[in-house]
């Protein structure tokens, strides 16, 4: 249709300057149909692509990019997770309880202790400064009775204590934790020191072994 108004159009060229406007004109009208037709068409297009019956292709895409943000929480769950595993292993394996030993019939709460449980070392005494206070069983201490500090010993284990240098010997209780100074094995009350005749020195060599 167009094409065959830009012929008439040019035909009429030949009638003189009249021709000449009307050729002009129709060339400009016959563009801007095409122009419009091409934009409605355009238009029509994308109408249809998002009509519910033909926006399969949206909806893979919506489809595919909900699967990669599930896919990314889960790798990020699975890290945490493993990271939570991690430090939790790393804890249970610091804070393991020690293998528990016997010696003689009586726990000795690890191995360590099943070690020092019968040697010689050397033992000091306390008295004045700590009577009266609490020790680490949670009894008071009292320096007149027959007690004795030990660093890994079971509360209430009895020890048969004896001063090399005198021969003297006693039994004690063990009813806290101690001695920290230096080697030292034992810290005996201060009746228990004196019976070893060790008040004065402070400090000796002994044996001692669990009843």
């Amino acid at each position: 249709m167009a094409s065959g108004f830009i012929y008439r159009c040019w035909t009429n060229n030949n009638r003189g300057s009249s021709g000449n406007f009307l050729f002009f004109v129709s060339v400009t009208l016959a563009l801007m149909v095409m122009f419009m037709v091409t934009k409605a068409s355009a238009f029509v297009a994308t109408v249809t692509a998002v009509q519910p019956g033909n926006n399969k292709m949206l909806v893979e895409e919506e489809t595919i990019k909900q699967s990669k943000t599930i896919k990314t929480n889960k790798i990020r769950k699975s890290a945490h997770k493993h990271k939570t595993h991690v430090a939790r292993s790393k804890s249970k394996r610091r804070w393991k309880a020690p293998t528990v030993a016997h010696f003689d019939g009586h726990s000795l709460g690890s191995k360590t202790a099943q070690v020092t449980a019968e040697g010689v070392g050397v033992a000091s005494w306390y008295g004045p400064g700590f009577h009266g206070r609490r020790t680490a069983s949670g009894t008071v201490y009292d320096m007149n009775e027959m007690t004795a500090a030990h660093k890994t010993l079971p509360f209430g284990t009895k020890l048969l204590v004896t001063n090399k240098a005198t021969g003297k010997s006693t039994i004690v209780t063990i009813t806290d934790r101690g001695p920290f100074i230096g080697k030292r094995v034992l810290d005996l009350s201060k009746e228990a020191a004196r019976q070893l005749h060790m008040i004065r020195s402070g400090i000796g060599e002994v044996e001692y072994k669990i009843l």
